[in-house]
């Protein structure tokens, strides 16, 4: 078959490797600032990138760089820092770096790469134009509140105080939550305030228990800037979360500073102007801002047929646009190469039964795959193995790839040699950003 005798070959070659480039995607950080971040002392960074888009003419959070990690910080492996000036303070310990100028009191665990071209080729978010109404809420202490999706003017969570959403898009002028109240959330949700976001001690924003999602199906956009001049040390911040809160939610404020302060379990992505993350927190990535659009989760319907749901007509079905983006979110080469390959799988299963068709789209599908092993090495062969299980998940599908395999019988498939890989892919590699 085919598959087989195409694995076989890649398994014997032995292919260069590469030098990662900087990641470009922006659902690969979870703290990213258009202008400074600021790590203070003895936080973790569990996972998700920090970094800066740009040089910044200033002024900056802290140490006159676009990126301070604080004393005693841990930034976990994996995770990479990009700034164009860099500061790392005493018992503070790093992974991968990018950057153009560094400060370094502290541990660097990984590589260093210099000099980082900026500014970042990062598509930040749309920003969704803010429609707040004039329907105030003041939920009373102890007290609740459920709202569907619409249009409000302020609304204060008083102690102790929960605020229930149902899901879908809101508008608010502003939100704040004293201490010890709640947002909890039902189902996706876009939460989108036209001035400021501000929490007290011991706050809760995120999924209601049982709803079934998770922090990146809740984004929440802040459009308000620091005080009334909009200036880095104006009070308040345009997003301000409290001590010791518990924090499930995305949050981008482009006009000014998200600040997370001490001790607060921060679960999602959190962008603005400037970020700032106190002491003794805690960050993890599960972003939902992707950075491009994506058709939705067909679900079961999208096994119903053959060929699937493919509503935006790119050749892809829309579940494997949507694992090949979640899959390699920080890597744009490797997913148009994928996506090369997947579009062609898409006419192999439609021509299964033309044995003409069949081989055309076996010689495709032979570059496509040199491509991959181009970008990928060996590592392809497992990464094309997931991606066939993922377009192959059901049985009538399964059928139509067995017939495809039966029609190349007595075929001389014939591959490209190992120097001409490169010019199998379908696009400049060169050209596009993306690890490799």
């Amino acid at each position: 078959m085919f598959r087989k005798i195409f694995c076989l070959f890649a398994v014997l070659v032995i292919l260069p490797t590469f030098t990662a480039n900087a990641a470009t995607e922006l659902s690969s950080f979870s703290v990213f600032a258009t202008n400074s971040v600021w790590i203070l002392r003895r936080t973790d960074v569990n996972s998700g990138n920090i970094g800066v888009a740009d040089a910044s003419p200033g002024p900056w959070l802290n140490s006159e760089s676009e990126v301070t990690i604080g004393h005693g910080d841990n930034i976990a492996d994996g995770v990479s820092i990009y700034g164009d000036s860099i500061k790392i303070k005493t018992r503070a310990s790093a992974f991968d770096i990018y950057y153009n100028e560094l400060t370094n009191n502290g541990t660097i665990r990984g590589s260093e790469y210099t000099p980082l071209i900026l500014p970042l080729d990062i598509t930040m978010p749309a920003f969704p134009t803010p429609a707040p109404g004039t329907e105030d809420h003041d939920i009373s202490r102890g007290g609740s509140l459920t709202l569907n999706a619409g249009s409000y003017g302020e609304i204060l969570v008083r102690k102790k105080a929960t605020l229930t959403l149902t899901g879908g898009t809101y508008h608010f002028e502003d939100l704040y939550l004293v201490n010890k109240s709640k947002v909890l959330f039902q189902a996706p949700t876009e939460l989108i305030i036209n001035n400021r976001l501000r929490t007290g001690k011991n706050a809760v924003i995120g999924p209601e228990d049982g709803s079934g999602i998770s922090a990146k199906d809740i984004s929440i956009y802040v459009n308000g800037i620091n005080g009334s001049t909009g200036n880095l040390d104006a009070k308040p911040r345009a997003a301000k979360i409290g001590n010791d809160n518990i924090l499930h939610a995305n949050i981008y404020a482009p006009n000014g500073t998200v600040w997370i302060k001490h001790g607060t379990v921060a679960e999602g992505a959190f962008i603005g102007k400037d970020v700032k993350i106190g002491y003794d927190a805690q960050v993890t990535l599960n972003s939902g801002f992707v950075g491009v659009v994506l058709p939705p989760d067909p679900g079961e319907e999208g096994k119903l047929t053959l060929l699937g749901i493919d509503t935006d007509s790119d050749g892809v079905r829309d579940d494997i646009q949507r694992y090949i983006y979640f899959t390699y979110p920080d890597d744009k080469k490797l997913r148009l190469g994928l996506t090369y390959y997947a579009k062609e799988f898409q006419g192999v299963l439609a021509d299964a039964n033309d044995r003409e068709a069949a081989y055309n789209h076996a010689i495709m599908m032979t570059r496509h795959g040199e491509c991959l092993h181009y970008l990928k090495g060996e590592e392809s062969i497992n990464i094309e193995s997931a991606l066939d299980t993922e377009i192959l998940n059901t049985r009538e599908r399964s059928i139509a790839y067995i017939t495809f395999s039966d029609n190349l019988g007595g075929k001389n498939i014939r591959s490209a040699p190992l120097k001409e890989w490169k010019d199998s892919c379908s696009f400049d590699v060169y050209a596009t950003g993306g690890d490799q």
